[in-house]
């Protein structure tokens, strides 16, 4: 079940600043994480997700995501 407006207290995920690596063999994907955590792509690909936990930056996460179709 994903988290929303009428399952969480508060969105946990925005307490990081997300960024998202297409790496350059991948020239046409385009991969949008929403608010919430919701990831979409136009294609397959492979793509970096990296984040920054914002109260303490010395606390960071990657995830390595492969898109299939």
């Amino acid at each position: 079940m994903a988290l929303d407006n009428d399952n969480s207290p508060y969105a946990m995920i925005t307490y990081d600043e997300w960024d998202i690596e297409i790496p350059g063999i991948y020239p046409n994907l385009t991969v949008v994480m929403t608010y919430w955590g919701y990831i979409t792509s136009n294609g397959t690909g492979s793509v970096i997700i990296n984040g920054e936990y914002i109260l303490n930056p010395r606390v960071t996460l990657i995830i390595y995501l492969t898109i299939n179709a």
